[in-house]
């Protein structure tokens, strides 16, 4: 387990699950019920989430040091070498027995991807949610996520100045009305447009928009291939995506690359609509490569994309 226990630059942290994915490439379609079908193309990853975010910010040159949970099982030991390999710093905070990772097959269709996932749940105790107060209190910047707000409300109480991210996937009980606590609390949240429909009850990004004004600095919407929405002073602007340098391969993990890339951004002190930018710029080579975190270059690779292919 690699840990950081002092810090003499402030860092990117969070807590979250890893995931293990089993990537089939090369299939024209899905099976059917009883049908056998014979992938092209075979690989085994970390996956995304959460871990995948602070390994990219890594690549880009953020100090990071975060929480996740590993066991002692097969997937978890194939896992934690892929940590150890990144340099991310991380801490393992598992109390169970079993096996923590979420394993993932994804089938990679010309068009999109279907999931098959199994997960264990977590359950926060005491002594670990004070661990990750600790753990916390060094950050700059803090992807949260929909669980731990009494964590995180003593963090922005202590630490006014710290910058609290939500970045959470889809879920079915997503709603302002269930989620409020956490969009008031938070400086900026991610979503993409599904998501920001799906909480807002609206039938729009730009009505998505509008409806998370009033609970954040600026609200933004990834919209796919055609970049983000930002809201700034009441008025909406698209951030467009760059031309890819080659096609798309692969779209798993692309949410976590735009989340690195936009905490990357704040990290640098950079303006609301720059982050943007970078954050699209980091997204599009995260879609060029199979799987969440293989595609991320370092930040100056990054800076000379958007160089030299700005409008």
């Amino acid at each position: 387990m690699h840990t950081m226990t002092q810090h003499s630059v402030p860092y990117a942290s969070g807590v979250g699950l890893l995931n293990c994915d089993l990537l089939f490439s090369g299939l024209p379609r899905l099976p059917v019920e009883g049908e056998e079908l014979y992938a092209q193309g075979f690989d085994m990853q970390l996956g995304g989430g959460l871990p995948a975010t602070m390994i990219h910010l890594a690549r880009l040159g953020v100090p990071v040091d975060f929480s996740t949970f590993l066991g002692k099982g097969n997937i978890s030991a194939f896992i934690e070498g892929h940590l150890r390999e990144s340099g991310a710093a991380y801490r393992n905070i598992y109390q169970g027995s079993g096996e923590p990772v979420t394993v993932t097959s994804v089938l990679i269709l010309p068009t999109d991807r279907s999931f098959v996932s199994r997960r264990e749940d977590i359950v926060y105790t005491d002594e670990m949610k004070q661990a990750l107060l600790e753990q916390f209190r060094g950050a700059k910047i803090l992807r949260m996520g929909l669980e731990l707000m009494d964590v995180y409300k003593q963090l922005k109480r202590e630490n006014p100045g710290v910058i609290l991210v939500l970045d959470e996937s889809w879920r079915d009980d997503l709603s302002l009305s269930r989620y409020g606590d956490y969009l008031a609390l938070a400086d900026y949240y991610t979503p993409n447009h599904q998501e920001a429909q799906k909480i807002t009850g609206q039938p729009t990004p730009e009505k998505a928009l509008e409806a998370l004004a009033p609970y954040l600095r600026a609200p933004l919407v990834k919209v796919g291939d055609r970049g983000c929405l930002v809201m700034e002073e009441g008025q909406i602007t698209q951030v467009p995506t760059l031309p890819l340098e080659g096609p798309v391969v692969d779209t798993t993990g692309a949410g976590d690359a735009f989340c690195a890339g936009f905490l990357a951004g704040m990290a640098q002190g950079w303006d609301f609509t720059r982050c943007g930018v970078f954050a699209n710029a980091v997204g599009t080579h995260c879609v060029m490569a199979i799987g969440a975190s293989t595609g991320i270059r370092p930040i100056a690779e990054i800076e000379a994309f958007i160089r030299d292919n700005a409008p």
